[in-house]
């Protein structure tokens, strides 16, 4: 069994220093913008992730579109752009890595020969696997501090405001 891998810690994480995030989280009940939360952990889990994820030649966004591939089956570039909200020179560039890396292939889609599906191939869902274990870890080690069924809730509010968002 492999080892879990070390998380990296980020020095910076983009958002500000450590000593800005220690002064607006000194006060308990200190009114932090939601906005600011959700921007600090998802920088750090983004970093993580990153890091973790370097040795397979990815990163989180290729990461991203390995998971929709697999739940989704072979899909168009396009359908990947909408699901990501990624540009289409920049998901040419994504699929471009991916395939260099074994993970997908491209072929011609049956119903429109001018767009190819991209699909997960046997190598990429092999190694989404061991990049999930990565993820999984870089997940426990930013989010530590919550108990299990806190990290359970939070996944649940989340979840629910982004099926309600979906829903407007």
């Amino acid at each position: 069994m492999q080892a879990a891998p070390k998380p990296v810690e980020a020095a910076n994480d983009g958002v500000g220093s450590s000593f800005e995030a220690a002064a607006f989280l000194a006060e308990p009940g200190a009114p932090v913008p939601v906005c600011e939360l959700l921007e600090r952990i998802s920088s750090r889990l983004r970093t993580g992730l990153d890091a973790g994820l370097e040795p397979m030649a990815i990163d989180a966004r290729h990461f991203r579109i390995a998971i929709l591939l697999r739940d989704a089956g072979p899909q168009s570039q396009v359908w990947l752009c909408d699901r990501t909200r990624v540009d289409r020179a920049s998901m040419v560039k994504l699929v471009d890595r991916l395939q260099e890396e074994g993970w997908v292939t491209r072929e011609p889609c049956l119903a429109d020969r001018r767009q190819n599906a991209v699909t997960l191939s046997v190598r990429g869902r092999k190694s989404l696997k061991a990049a999930e274990t990565i993820a999984r870890h870089n997940e426990d080690h930013v989010l530590g501090a919550l108990a299990p069924l806190q990290r359970a809730a939070l996944q649940d509010l989340l979840r629910r405001h982004l099926r309600q968002e979906a829903d407007l």
